[in-house]
């Protein structure tokens, strides 16, 4: 019995340990039209939903926000979404503020975001969207 339970212990503290604080997840390039989409999140939210295409604009970026859990947090933070060449650079670079949501924080579960960019002249790019709780910093 107590090896028994040291073994679960032991199991849950092996996949603490190993669990980034910070998780990435990407998206299926047929979804975005082509355009491959990499997502990053935070303790609190993360960013679903993201829909790429072109047009005469550029490259419109559409999704959302949402929660984790359903603590009492309000949704909080930027959204940072980023236009990145094959070998990492980044071309181009918006933030988006996480605006407060009148009513009360229990019921504060998603938020959906948009925005247009220039179209790169590389072929070859993808779409950074991160949600950061603090100091947003130029790539």
């Amino acid at each position: 019995m107590i090896i028994k339970h040291n073994f679960k212990t032991l199991l849950i503290i092996l996949g603490l340990l190993t669990t980034p604080l910070t998780t990435f997840a990407y998206d299926s390039e047929h979804n975005n039209h082509g355009i491959k989409v990499e997502t990053s999140d935070t303790r609190l939210a993360y960013p679903t939903n993201i829909h790429t295409f072109i047009s005469e604009k550029g490259v419109e970026i559409q999704g959302a926000l949402k929660r984790k859990g359903h603590k009492n947090n309000r949704l909080r933070g930027t959204i940072v979404i980023a236009l990145v060449s094959a070998d990492g650079m980044v071309i181009e670079q918006k933030t988006i503020k996480v605006r407060n949501k009148s009513g009360s924080a229990k019921h504060d579960h998603s938020r959906t975001f948009s925005t247009t960019m220039m179209l790169p002249k590389t072929k070859d790019f993808s779409v950074r969207v991160r949600h950061i709780l603090g100091k947003v910093e130029k790539e």
